[in-house]
């Protein structure tokens, strides 16, 4: 049998060399694969916690009471109660739109909290739909009004001045409302920045007048606003503040009406047109004297005062009603009383065209 030669040392040494090329190379490979597994599980981990993030802000937005402001880099919006107050809760989220900075957000104007770090784009935008006066009704998705807020009623007596307390928390773009009740023959009752949208007269044996007016919020208001008018007066009045209106039309046309020189202790306020889903309905009524009232049946007061013993006032709104005619609703007075009603409707913002 023929033996087989040993290796020489010098095969040897080239083979371990060999050896060691093969196994960097595989090693640097599997540095390779392991740092690009490494890359894929982070990404997958950031993607997870950005859809969390974005799913929050969307759930938020589906359930806000009203949208303060939306921008491209920042989104503000009420919520319901999440601090125990019984009040409304503000939220904002905010990216600078400089690449790598954080996505924030903060509650009620707090500290700032970071919810994702190192954001490359984001885009906050909303869609809205520009209807005309006669195409107010619509099959899309509209927000009731909310009375948002509403000030302290003012009284005085003898007066041709009454100041009325700016609400608080009032933004801009806001309906504001007012309602000023006077007693005597006034011909005119004027402010400044206000349009009048309509008044009562009662001419019966207590002379009254009631009137209602609005204005849009704008960007700094006054702590008060004046109503002025010539004859000497007991005077009564509020303002109250609205969102989520129809900023092209928030009380329509046909959404008004007015009733006086009627006694009784059935205060009738007048029925009004209706012409969106979800409309609110406000009913107002001055009564001579100094008498107890009690609401309409389901609506909500804003306030009810008497002021001397010659003028009682009340403002009351209804839950969010179909598109159809409000009918009548009446205040019941402890006693008769002549009386000058209103009834308007404001209708909702819509959000969604159909």
């Amino acid at each position: 049998m023929m033996r087989r030669p040993a290796y020489t040392l010098l095969e040897l040494m080239i083979a371990l060399g060999s050896a060691s090329v093969l196994m960097a190379g595989l090693s640097s490979a599997l540095f390779i694969a392991a740092q690009g597994l490494n890359l894929d599980q982070g990404a997958s981990a950031s993607r997870g916690r950005a859809d969390a993030v974005m799913g929050r802000v969307l759930a938020d937005a589906r359930t806000a009471t009203r949208f303060r402001s939306v921008n491209p880099t920042a989104i503000e919006l009420d919520v319901a109660d999440r601090t125990g107050d019984s009040a409304a809760d503000r939220l904002r989220y905010e990216w600078s739109g400089v690449v790598g900075d954080p996505l924030t957000r903060t509650l009620n104007g707090g500290a700032a909290v970071t919810l994702l770090r190192d954001v490359r784009a984001l885009t906050f935008e909303s869609t809205t739909r520009a209807v005309a006066t006669q195409d107010v009704i619509s099959t899309g998705l509209a927000m009731s009004p909310i009375v948002w807020s509403q000030g302290t009623p003012a009284m005085a007596t003898g007066v041709t001045t009454l100041a009325l307390s700016t609400p608080p928390k009032v933004v801009p773009g806001d309906l504001m409302l007012a309602m000023v009740a006077t007693t005597g023959e006034q011909t005119s009752v004027t402010a400044a920045g206000w349009t009048e949208l309509c008044h009562a007269d009662n001419t019966n044996n207590a002379k009254l007048r009631l009137s209602v007016w609005q204005k849009t919020a704008a960007l700094a208001e006054p702590g008060v606003h004046s109503w002025y008018w010539p004859n000497a007066a007991d005077a009564v009045g509020g303002i109250a503040v609205v969102s989520n209106h129809n900023p092209s039309v928030p009380i329509a046309p046909t959404g008004m009406a007015t009733r006086a020189n009627f006694t009784g202790t059935n205060a009738t306020c007048p029925s009004a047109s209706v012409v969106q889903n979800n409309s609110i309905a406000m009913r107002l009524g001055a009564f001579g004297g100094s008498v107890g009232v009690s609401d309409p049946s389901d609506y909500n007061r804003i306030w009810a005062q008497s002021v001397s013993g010659f003028l009682t006032a009340a403002w009351t709104y209804s839950s969010p009603i179909s598109s159809t005619a409000t009918g009548t609703a009446s205040y019941q007075l402890s006693a008769p009383r002549d009386y000058a009603t209103i009834t308007i409707v404001i209708t909702p913002r819509i959000l969604v065209g159909p």
